[in-house]
């Protein structure tokens, strides 16, 4: 329904334009997926190869797929962008994976945000470990 022509496993697809743009809750509806009129994006678990992966829907639907462990998804990442530059915004628990991820990505802006434990949070957010309430000066 929201892709117009698919090109093959693991390759991008032309998507039908008259989807881009509406809000969630009518794409789901015209799927027959009932929901309430107020959903604001719809996440689908979908396969390796699945084209939503692979495109730029332009529309707030969004393929997830899983992997058996933090380098196979950073390695699949990767394959994903296709070499195109983006920006990263994730949240990894290692700083060994966060460094990783850094070195292999292309992109103009790279942001990493570990969850903070000691602290509750507000809606789920964290404080980015490089915040300046946590930088301390060097002892001299």
């Amino acid at each position: 329904m929201l892709l117009e022509k698919e090109n093959g496993p693991r390759r991008y697809a032309v998507i039908d334009r008259r989807w881009v743009g509406k809000d969630a809750g009518a794409i789901l509806r015209a799927a027959g997926i009932p929901c309430d009129p107020a959903t604001r994006l719809a996440v689908c678990e979908v396969d390796l190869d699945h084209p939503f992966l692979w495109t730029e829907m332009m529309m707030p639907v969004i393929g997830l797929a899983r992997v058996r462990t933090v380098d196979d998804a950073i390695d699949f990442a990767l394959e994903v962008e296709q070499g195109k530059p983006a920006h990263r915004v994730h949240a990894l628990a290692q700083y060994r994976e966060a460094s990783r991820m850094a070195r292999l990505c292309d992109c103009s802006i790279f942001v990493t945000e570990r969850p903070e434990r000691r602290r509750p949070r507000i809606r789920g957010e964290g404080v980015p470990p490089a915040s300046p309430s946590r930088v301390r000066p060097a002892k001299a």
